[in-house]
């Protein structure tokens, strides 16, 4: 199975306003996200949630959770591993591409 490659929200963003549908559609998706994240071991959901969403470095995600870099690369690796196994994560994936 592919890994799930994600970049911090901040590199993501667009300067256009989106469209009535564009948001419903971001809307569902992010509920979707939301219900994927849910499933996680909480170890795992905050390490996302602290790259991703409060676009932290691995150094403070580290300090945050006081653990080694080391740890946060690897809890990274194998949750985006199992984020991209779940069919909630893999529609949303397939649209990106």
């Amino acid at each position: 199975m592919g890994s799930l490659s994600c970049r911090p929200l901040s590199n993501r963003v667009s300067d256009q306003a989106p469209s009535p549908l564009e948001e419903s559609e971001s809307r569902e998706k992010s509920i979707s996200l939301r219900t994927a994240l849910e499933q996680l071991p909480s170890r795992q959901r905050n390490v996302v949630y602290l790259r991703y969403f409060a676009d932290e470095s691995l150094e403070g995600i580290a300090a945050v959770l006081n653990c080694s870099v080391g740890t946060v690369k690897s809890r990274l690796f194998h949750t985006l591993e199992r984020l991209a196994k779940m069919k909630e994560v893999r529609d949303i994936l397939e649209e990106w591409r």
